[in-house]
């Protein structure tokens, strides 16, 4: 079987129009793409994960090569009880021009897509690229399509059996929408608009028990944005939903799924409730979610991001008395960074920009005398950006996130304003 898995471009309005024809096609035994067609001469690199055909400059190729094995490795986390292992390096074809992606089989209107072949009895042969163009205005909607088309090969590749389509496009929605954050990405983004948009469509959208049984054939004849709205909206309930209550659950239908069992039984065996009991409680979930529910993740997406910075900058032993002084010298262009550390300008001044919107920032020593990037908010949160080192890398950035008590947010109103004094030292 031959095929194309969606697309993501620009907006709904185009996205809709180049899903029109990404239907599956008859089995022909091979996927090549036009052959009157000759791409131009493209570079390969090798990742740990990738095998990326690329024509794009050096900085760009770094910042693809860096946002594809954090992807992967993302994917893999957020799988791991029912996914397999990469065993193999996943082919990924990345154009600087949109003609050149689009002679070479990709989508018009699109800004990615991935193509795919099985064969065999059992569907044991399969192969299947990854495409997408840089040439688009906006970048975010490209590595927002590559993130959502490429769990779409990781399912083909890594976790093989077959998932539901409801499930498989609600997670590469879900994973389209995570936010990169340098080291990692920050899963269940909830822009305000796209909440609204679920909330006025809830009731024109498919039972979930119709959702449920869905087939491919059926969800390519049916593409539409509420179809995509609707899945994206199950898996944010399913993996957040009542403080991750269902997570388990979900985990335990889609390995059931995946390893040929019926769908019906899969449901019954893995939530134990008819789906009107669990439709009830997505609808209330969604019905109830307040119009700022995105700040929370919009919080820890920014800290991340710029605690990827300030780890990189205390590695070449730079410090900052205070997050004024660090927030200053990374608007400058003054932080420092090793070679073997590089991130995408790009990604600080998003960061920035957001912290601009953000206030009491204050660096803080932790017990080993690394800085921590902290963010307090005026409800009461407080977001510590961490890092740790291995081998004179940065190893891993987390973000904790601490609710303070009425009595801590009372005292801390009736301080002056100001940043921390204490020196941060690597």
């Amino acid at each position: 079987m031959n095929g194309k898995v969606g697309c993501r471009g620009f907006g709904w309005a185009m996205l809709l129009a180049a899903l029109a024809v990404a239907t599956v096609r008859g089995d022909t035994g091979s996927m090549v793409p036009p052959s009157s067609y000759q791409p131009p001469d493209l570079k390969i690199y090798e990742t740990k994960y990738y095998k990326i055909h690329t024509d794009l400059d050096a900085d760009a190729v770094r910042e693809a090569t860096l946002r594809m094995d954090t992807m992967a490795e993302e994917y893999h986390r957020r799988t791991s009880g029912f996914s397999g292992i990469i065993d193999k390096k996943l082919p990924f074809y990345l154009f600087k021009k949109s003609s050149d992606y689009l002679n070479f089989g990709g989508l018009r209107g699109s800004a990615g897509v991935f193509e795919f072949a099985t064969w065999g009895a059992g569907a044991e042969h399969r192969t299947g690229k990854l495409m997408a163009t840089a040439g688009m205005e906006n970048p975010d909607w490209t590595w927002h399509t590559v993130q959502h088309e490429g769990f779409h090969q990781f399912v083909h590749y890594v976790i093989q059996g077959e998932i539901p389509i409801w499930a498989n496009e609600g997670l590469a929605e879900y994973f389209g929408e995570s936010v990169f954050t340098g080291d990692g990405f920050v899963p269940g983004t909830l822009s305000p608009g796209r909440v609204e948009v679920i909330k006025k469509k809830m009731g024109k959208m498919k039972t979930l028990d119709a959702m449920l049984h869905l087939s491919h054939k059926e969800w390519n004849e049916e593409l539409s944005g509420r179809n995509y709205d609707q899945v994206w909206s199950l898996v944010q309930f399913f993996v957040h939903g009542e403080n991750g209550k269902y997570s388990s659950q979900f985990i335990a239908y889609i390995k059931s799924c995946s390893t040929g069992a019926d769908n019906d039984k899969a449901w019954t065996d893995s939530f134990k409730v008819r789906p009107e009991v669990i439709q009830a409680r997505w609808e209330k979930y969604w019905k109830e979610l307040p119009p700022d529910a995105g700040v929370d993740n919009q919080a820890r997406s920014t800290v991340a991001t710029l605690t990827s910075f300030l780890a990189r900058a205390a590695l070449e032993k730079q410090t900052f008395p205070t997050a004024e002084a660090f927030l200053a010298a990374a608007k400058a262009g003054q932080l420092k960074c090793g070679p073997d550390e590089w991130l995408p300008p790009s990604l600080l001044a998003r960061g920035l920009e957001e912290a601009g919107r953000m206030s009491d920032w204050v660096i803080e020593t932790s017990s080993d005398g690394r800085p921590w990037l902290v963010l307090k908010t005026a409800g009461g949160k407080t977001y510590l950006g961490k890092f740790t080192i291995s081998d004179h890398k940065v190893a891993r950035v987390l973000v904790d996130v601490q609710q303070r008590s009425v009595a801590a947010k009372s005292a801390a109103a009736a301080k002056p304003a100001g940043g921390s004094a204490t020196p941060a030292t690597p």
